[in-house]
Parts: C-alpha cells; sequence; structure tokens
C-alpha cells in the first residue's frame, strides 16, 4: 500500500514550481512558500527530502545574507533550479510506501580521521581501511559517507533490487545520504 498525493496538490506545486522558475528575481517569502508546500508533500513523496534540502540551504544562505528580510530579492542557483525541475518533471508519479519491507541486507559502516570500516551483518563480511593523508583533514561527514560508500561498493557491487539499511553513527551524514 501507498500514499499518493491529491491531484490538486500536484497540480498546485507544479504551478507554484513553474511560476518561481519564469522569474529572474524572486522573494525569499516566494521561495519559502514553495519550500514549505514541498516538505508537506513529504507524507506522498518517498523522495521529498533529497529535492528540497538544496532549496532550504539556499534559503537559509540568503536569509543569513539578507538579515532575515524575506522581502529581499534573489537569484535562484543553479542547483536550486535542477531540483525545482525534478519536481515538476516527477510529483506526478510521486508515492511513499505506507509499510516499508524488512530489508534484505543490514550494514553497519564507521569513519574516523585514521581510518574506516563496515560490517555486512547479514553476509559476516567486514571491511576496513586507512585514510590517507589528505583524508585526515576532511570534515567527518565526508569521511563517514566515504565508508558507506565503500561498503556499498564492495559488499553490493552486484546487488540488484534488494532494500538494503546503513546504520551510520553521524545523523548528518544519513541525512545527506
Amino acid at each position: 500500500m501507498v500514499v499518493n498525493l491529491a491531484p490538486k496538490k500536484v497540480a498546485n506545486i507544479v504551478e507554484l514550481c513553474r511560476t518561481l522558475l519564469r522569474k529572474c528575481v524572486i522573494t525569499i517569502r516566494e521561495f519559502a512558500q514553495l519550500i514549505e508546500k514541498l516538505v508537506a508533500s513529504e507524507h506522498g513523496d518517498l523522495y521529498a527530502p533529497v529535492f528540497y534540502t538544496t532549496l532550504e540551504i539556499q534559503k537559509d544562505v540568503e536569509l543569513k545574507l539578507n538579515k532575515g528580510n524575506f522581502d529581499a530579492r534573489i537569484i535562484l542557483s543553479n542547483e536550486s533550479k535542477q531540483c525545482i525541475n525534478w519536481w515538476i518533471e516527477n510529483i506526478h508519479d510521486s508515492y511513499k510506501p505506507i509499510v516499508f519491507k524488512p530489508p534484505d541486507r543490514k550494514i553497519e559502516s564507521d569513519s574516523s580521521m585514521l581510518g574506516y570500516g563496515a560490517l555486512d551483518v547479514t553476509n559476516n563480511l567486514t571491511l576496513s581501511g586507512v585514510c590517507s593523508l589528505s583524508e585526515r583533514y576532511k570534515h567527518i561527514i565526508f569521511l563517514e559517507l566515504k565508508a558507506t560508500f565503500l561498503a556499498l561498493k564492495a559488499f553490493c557491487d552486484r546487488t540488484r533490487n534488494e532494500h538494503i539499511q546503513f546504520f551510520l553513527d553521524n545523523t548528518t551524514a544519513i541525512k545527506y545520504k
């Protein structure tokens, strides 16, 4: 069973997206109103957080630059335009399962400035490595995501159509997955 957005809501979001893309300059308030609608659509769109996070980041940066003035005028970044286009092209087919099936595979990964490791809990496989000198100065989120990526490559290279659950110890890294 899945949840779908109401056709009227889909049409409203698409129209708002198109309206903002047609404008060369918009207010932060207009931008925030679009983001609000996209966040509210999350119950019927599995991928909504992936495609509104970039917009939220630009909105937050613009608000900071404009000292909290929602009536300040801004230009959408190319990344934001790409995300808005994603909504226009994909929201008609959006859905969100009511219940997710249990994962076919569980993988744990962790990283530090010295190295990384991963465990495929389901198949009892391990992976570990040492960070290069240049990587040791990277942000911990980068290192966590790299460990996850390497685990995915090592354990799931030939995997298709499986539900894989990752366990990371950094909630920020999980959000950017």
